[in-house]
Parts: C-alpha cells; sequence; structure tokens
C-alpha cells in the first residue's frame, strides 16, 4: 500500500521540515489554517508553498522523494537536474519538463522520463525551496 504523507517547513522554524498528513482548514473568523499533523495528534502550522507530498520514491541514498525536491541523474552520459512537480492534468509526478513513473525490475528502479527509457539511480541534491540556485542553468544568468 502506498504511503500517503507530505513535507513542510513550519511557520514558526522555518528552516525546519516536518513530515505527517495534511490539512487546511478555514476557522470561524475566516483565517486559513495549514498545518502537518503528526500520527499522535499534534500539528505544526505550516508554510503552505513548501508543502510537498511523498512521491513513494526513495533516491539512490533511500532518502524519500517529495514534491519539490531537486534530483540529480545521467541520461547517456549527460547529467541531468530536475525538480520533482504534480502535474493535476496527467495525475503524475514530473521532472521539470519530463515525467516518470515508477516499475521493480529485481533490485533495480527503472524510470521512464518521456520519450526515453532510463534505467539509472536518482539522487535528492536539494529542494526547490532551501537551493533553488541548483536549478538555474547558464541560460538563467
Amino acid at each position: 500500500m502506498r504511503q500517503i504523507k507530505f513535507r513542510g517547513k513550519r511557520i514558526d522554524e522555518p528552516h525546519y521540515w516536518i513530515t505527517g498528513g495534511y490539512i487546511e482548514w478555514t476557522d470561524a473568523k475566516g483565517y486559513k489554517w495549514n498545518q502537518i499533523v503528526f500520527s499522535n495528534g499534534h500539528h505544526n502550522d505550516v508554510i503552505p508553498e513548501t508543502v510537498g507530498q511523498f512521491t513513494g520514491l526513495l533516491d539512490s541514498n533511500g532518502t524519500e522523494i517529495y514534491e519539490g525536491d531537486i534530483i540529480k541523474f545521467c541520461v547517456s552520459g549527460d547529467e541531468i537536474v530536475r525538480a520533482v512537480e504534480w502535474d493535476i492534468p496527467t495525475n503524475t509526478y514530473w521532472l521539470g519538463d519530463d515525467f516518470f513513473w515508477r516499475r521493480r525490475i529485481q533490485n533495480t528502479t527503472d524510470f521512464m522520463i518521456t520519450k526515453f527509457h532510463v534505467k539509472g539511480i536518482f539522487k535528492i541534491i536539494g529542494n526547490k525551496f532551501d537551493n533553488p540556485e541548483l536549478l538555474k542553468t547558464e541560460c538563467d544568468e
């Protein structure tokens, strides 16, 4: 069964990432709350723009991959760096301009990326909130 959980940065301590269930709700005064809820019922307010869902995938180091993570991988000898995003129309996770699905073949993970098939390993190198500079290209400068 797929594990559904989210990650977000705390409002009161924005250098801390927390994981758990995610709720958005509006109180009687019209104030909107965005919270990560832990299994024990405790919760913390989070910065809504930083909230991302767990993809169900692990990187090459066994680290959980969330929306907003920046991934590095190689295709045909080229190093590629992309941010993981959720695409509502296709209901899939995307890597920048490319989308991927998960399939297990023995002990390796194969990722299908748009028009070509990649047998490789993704590695998280940061996230778009703490490390936006990792997504810059020479064309951006």
